[in-house]
């Protein structure tokens, strides 16, 4: 601080790099909640993944046994 009591250049660096760490650390946070959504739609994907394997599956065993009934 100056003897006017007006802040030095130095007072004003240090106040951005406060202020730029500050954004970094929110960023941060952004992105990592960010990250915790992907994993969270990227896991409901893969669920729904199997469950349209399971249903085709399914399909497929209904339709043969629709099959062999027809046969009978």
């Amino acid at each position: 601080m100056e003897a006017d009591g007006n802040p030095t250049d130095a007072d004003d660096i240090s106040r951005a790099i406060s202020d730029i760490n500050a954004a970094a650390q929110r960023l941060q946070a952004r992105l990592r909640a960010h990250r915790s959504h992907e994993e969270g739609l990227k896991a409901a994907s893969d669920r729904l993944a199997a469950q349209e394997q399971q249903l085709a599956q399914k399909q497929k065993d209904l339709q043969a046994l629709q099959e062999s009934v027809n046969e009978q």
